[in-house]
């Protein structure tokens, strides 16, 4: 019966070592959440607010995706690459950094 128990908890042990993978982006990829939409209209109005490595974001324009529309239940992560373009009035300025995101995918 010992060893059947031994046998038991080494089992279940080595499964959920094996579930438990780290929630780390991939290379290049920033883990984000997005905290809510932006609804103001107005010339750099609009888009979404995320929070990425301690320090908020609004994105003005977020690339053309299928995991983030007007039916998202905020908050919601992903992993996203964004940039903040140079020559544009609109990015880059004010208290909340205002970037472009160019690639969205669902957190794994």
């Amino acid at each position: 019966m010992l060893r059947f128990t031994f046998w038991a908890f080494l089992l279940i042990f080595l499964l959920s070592a094996s579930c438990n993978k780290p929630n780390t982006p991939p290379p290049g990829w920033v883990r984000a959440t997005f905290t809510g939409s932006d609804l103001r209209m107005c010339i750099c109005c609009g888009g979404y607010y995320f929070t990425a490595n301690g320090k908020k974001f609004r994105a003005l324009d977020v690339v053309k995706n299928t995991v983030l529309d007007d039916h998202t239940k905020f908050p919601h992560d992903y992993f996203i690459k964004y940039e903040i373009p140079s020559g544009s009035p609109c990015y880059g300025k004010g208290d909340i950094t205002v970037v472009r995101v160019t690639a969205i995918k669902y957190k794994k």
